[in-house]
């Protein structure tokens, strides 16, 4: 199966495993795709608008998408089947991470961020917000959450999922954040066309 997308890829990642590449489409689908030969292994159907992000799980057997049309979904990333819908947010979903350990997956959206318990697929914690989250991030030891929005990251303690430093300095929304391999230092993109790096801690 070698079918591509037939609209705008908002999406893409590896599985931790390195075997499996998932990408997110406008085209609101999700396919999943061979790394070493490049075929398409599925296409796995669920949203109804465009599927803007998609992360695996630490042990790759996996995937949770985000979409416009404001749910998650879970997939088997071995036998594709959709394992679970969650509803809860009232606007779309930019970025999904899974945390180190597997156990929550962190969604941020336009309605702000939420923690989901990945036993019971129940919402944990939603952390309302005034302006769209566009990217989240868990850092290597599962401490901190790192989240971007309107001109700030914030950081946010993992466990009591209260706010921990809000870093200023760019001047227009923030929309990529990532932790060094160490949780040491965030570096943040924003629409600014600027790139900054923060010891958070």
């Amino acid at each position: 199966m070698n079918a591509g997308h037939v609209n705008w890829v908002r999406c893409v990642g590896f599985s931790p495993d390195g075997r499996c590449i998932a990408s997110a489409s406008d085209d609101s689908s999700l396919r999943l795709w061979d790394a070493q030969t490049q075929h398409c292994l599925a296409i796995l159907q669920g949203h109804t608008h465009y599927v803007s992000s998609v992360a695996f799980s630490p042990d790759s057997c996996l995937v949770a998408s985000g979409s416009y049309d404001n749910s998650m979904c879970l997939w088997d990333a071995h036998s594709t089947q959709c394992l679970s819908t969650l509803e809860g947010h009232t606007g779309c979903i930019y970025s999904l991470a899974f945390s180190p350990d597997g156990r929550s997956v962190v969604s941020g959206s336009s309605d702000g961020v939420r923690f989901w318990d990945t036993r019971t697929w129940a919402c944990q914690t939603h952390i309302e917000h005034p302006s769209s989250i566009y990217t989240v991030a868990w850092d290597s030891v599962g401490k901190h959450v790192a989240t971007g929005h309107d001109r700030k990251v914030k950081v946010w303690d993992a466990e009591t999922r209260s706010l921990i430093t809000s870093l200023t300095g760019h001047t227009e929304d923030v929309r990529s954040v990532a932790f060094s391999p160490d949780s040491s230092v965030i570096v943040s993109g924003s629409n600014d066309k600027t790139i900054r790096l923060w010891t958070h801690l």
